[in-house]
């Protein structure tokens, strides 16, 4: 399928060059960006192959697998050749420009939670989610609350902490709190670990996982090869699982077509903290670098308005 991206790019790339860290950040290139939103165009092959009613329509779409990036990612720009089957008709209930934001977090949560046992999601039972006010996080946690039922305990910084309990959070914990370390051993254990910034906070909470349960890492800005076998040697000793790290590993025009429906019926939402024209991509980049941007940075490409 071949997309005109009337509503942009969600902003991100710069975690997967980070990963050793050490190196200076660089302004992304144009081509660059793994998730949009736009309009399919007419004549594209895959086209014949859907029904009349949805020829034409708004969809959106995410490069996958982003680890390594395949040759043809890159969102930056105005078309984008995607595979049919990794696209989704988009939700009717947000613009394209907050739409372009969704593909990338969503498909990542929903990902790296499906490649946990069921053990360590069965409702009622007890998530860790770290960063819970970030693109992903926020995520994470409305999806672990809504759609699998678990009670969530987040963690954030003050600032955050009413938005993420909105998003379903039960408990929340201020990772820059002298106590948070002991507040992390007291809230758990928990059957689901979902880690999205590594670090002190994941080094805190692998002695946490319950038996059954895993410990799940999505590739970070503190993701290190050391600490992800800290992370899986701590989680079997606990009788638990590891997961990670993980990535969008795979298109998947289905799970965004459920994602699409949670976002219409009201079940799920994604907070878009900014939206900035493609001339400003360095900056998007660079307000990401700080690690404090809560929900995503959409890049607009294209002559759509801003968000509703």
């Amino acid at each position: 399928m071949v997309g005109r991206a009337r509503g942009c790019v969600a902003c991100v790339g710069w975690r997967r060059r980070h990963r050793g860290g050490g190196r200076k950040p660089r302004a992304p290139r144009v081509g660059r960006g793994s998730s949009s939103a736009g309009s399919s165009l007419p004549g594209a092959r895959p086209e014949r192959a859907r029904p009349e009613s949805e020829r034409d329509r708004e969809t959106w779409w995410t490069h996958a697998p982003l680890h390594p990036p395949p040759p043809s990612s890159g969102c930056y720009a105005e078309r984008v050749a995607v595979p049919a089957a990794d696209a989704a008709l988009a939700p009717t209930t947000i613009s394209l420009t907050h739409a372009a934001a969704v593909p990338l977090v969503a498909l990542t949560a929903v990902q790296t939670i499906e490649a946990t046992p069921p053990s360590a999601r069965a409702r009622g039972s007890l998530a860790l989610v770290h960063a819970g006010a970030g693109g992903v996080g926020h995520v994470a946690v409305q999806l672990l609350v809504r759609r699998y039922g678990m009670v969530v305990t987040a963690t954030c910084g003050p600032a955050n902490d009413a938005f993420v309990r909105a998003c379903g959070a039960a408990t929340t914990l201020d990772y820059r709190s002298p106590t948070f370390a002991a507040d992390l051993a007291a809230a758990g254990p928990y059957h689901l670990i979902f880690d999205l910034i590594g670090g002190d906070a994941a080094a805190a909470s692998r002695g946490l996982v319950a038996e059954g349960g895993a410990f799940a890492e999505v590739f970070n800005t503190g993701t290190t090869e050391a600490g992800s076998a800290a992370n899986k040697a701590a989680a079997e000793a606990s009788g638990g699982t590891y997961v990670g790290p993980t990535l969008v590993h795979a298109g998947d025009g289905a799970a965004l077509k459920a994602i699409a429906a949670d976002i219409d019926s009201g079940k799920l939402s994604v907070d878009v903290a900014a939206v900035l024209p493609l001339s400003q991509a360095a900056e998007a980049h660079a307000r990401l670098e700080t690690l404090h941007v809560r929900g995503k940075i959409v890049l607009q490409v294209g002559d759509e308005g801003g968000l509703p």
